[in-house]
């Protein structure tokens, strides 16, 4: 008698404004063609209320939990070395080609995120000439970053 779906059957007979048996009212008037659109109407109105609480719900939670997490330009601490690499990279890729992307894109699946970043490996003088760029404009970056916190 306590399932989900009984619940929900005697909440809707609420809506309907029976006294008698809930089951019954609720089979009888989804049956009946002059009742059926006012139930189907309840029940629509019913579920998008419930989906609408249930969204608020998870919206306040998503803020909170969002409200926690703090990006290091807010708390005045120092950019950390991968973050000066992305942002190295996202500079190079936004002045590169295409073509040039996906081969940095490579490239870069195989000396930055498989192992920590490291400018002296690379398998080609083209690769060792990308690595030392980006190690240079992330190290401006992140000077920069500690000039402005100063």
């Amino acid at each position: 008698m306590t399932d989900p779906i009984t619940k929900a059957v005697k909440a809707m007979t609420l809506v309907y404004g029976s006294t008698r048996n809930s089951m019954d009212s609720f089979a009888s008037a989804a049956s009946n063609p002059k009742q059926f659109p006012k139930v189907v109407l309840a029940v629509t109105v019913a579920s998008g209320l419930v989906g609408f609480v249930l969204m608020q719900i998870v919206d306040q939670k998503r803020e909170r939990n969002m409200q926690s997490f703090v990006p290091s330009q807010e708390t005045k601490k120092s950019m950390t070395q991968n973050e000066s690499v992305v942002r190295a990279m996202i500079e190079n890729a936004k002045a590169s080609t295409p073509t040039e992307n996906l081969e940095n894109a490579a490239m870069a699946q195989q000396n930055f995120m498989l192992f920590q970043f490291d400018k002296s490996v690379a398998e080609d003088k083209r690769d060792q000439s990308f690595l030392q760029r980006i190690a240079k404009r992330s190290d401006e970056i992140r000077n920069n970053e500690k000039d402005l916190n100063d």
